[in-house]
Formats: structure tokens, C-alpha cells, sequence
């Protein structure tokens, strides 16, 4: 997406196109209160600013936080469980254990 210091409102297909999604997927979103819109006369536009937003907050980041703990429990259908360390787990993998 172009960076304008303008508000830029886009149609509803020119959302979709900017979002790489269809028009279906689009009016879900909106409908399901992820995307805002306004309305000027008799149609829905976008704030090219409110998609970015929305980007931002879907956008995940699979960085693990080495600052905490995390201990994992899977349970088997024969009720065994097995649990292990994440930071352990990871310090081995890295052969830093």
C-alpha cells in the first residue's frame, strides 16, 4: 500500500484488492467488526488508514519470549502425559543446555 499523508477512502473492491481478499471475505470482515467503514451517500468506503490498522492488528509474530516459562502438558488417549520446558527445550536445541 502506497504511504499518502492524505486520508485516501477506497471503495469496497478496491479494499479487497489492497487486502489480496474477495469481496465476500471483505463484507465478512466488515461485518464482524474487523474493519470499520463510513458511508457517504449510498456507499461504504474504507479509510486506506483503518486497513492498515487492521493489518497491524492481525499481523502475528511468532517470536518466542525467552523472559518467561512455559510448561506444556499432552495427554494421551492411554493417560500418559508428557511435559516439557520451552526454554529448556529451546537451550538444547540451540546447544546452549
Amino acid at each position: 500500500m502506497k504511504d499518502n499523508s492524505t486520508a485516501k477512502l477506497l471503495s469496497l473492491s478496491e479494499a479487497a484488492k489492497e487486502l489480496n481478499v474477495g469481496r465476500d471475505t471483505l463484507n465478512n470482515l466488515i461485518k464482524n467488526g474487523k474493519i470499520g467503514f463510513i458511508i457517504l451517500g449510498l456507499r461504504k468506503k474504507i479509510a486506506q488508514a483503518e486497513l492498515l490498522r487492521y493489518i497491524e492488528s492481525e499481523t502475528l509474530h511468532l517470536v518466542p519470549d525467552l523472559t518467561t516459562t512455559v510448561t506444556e502438558s499432552i495427554e494421551y488417549s492411554n493417560n500418559v502425559s508428557l511435559s516439557f520446558n520451552s526454554i529448556d527445550y529451546f537451550n538444547e536445541l540451540t546447544g546452549r543446555g
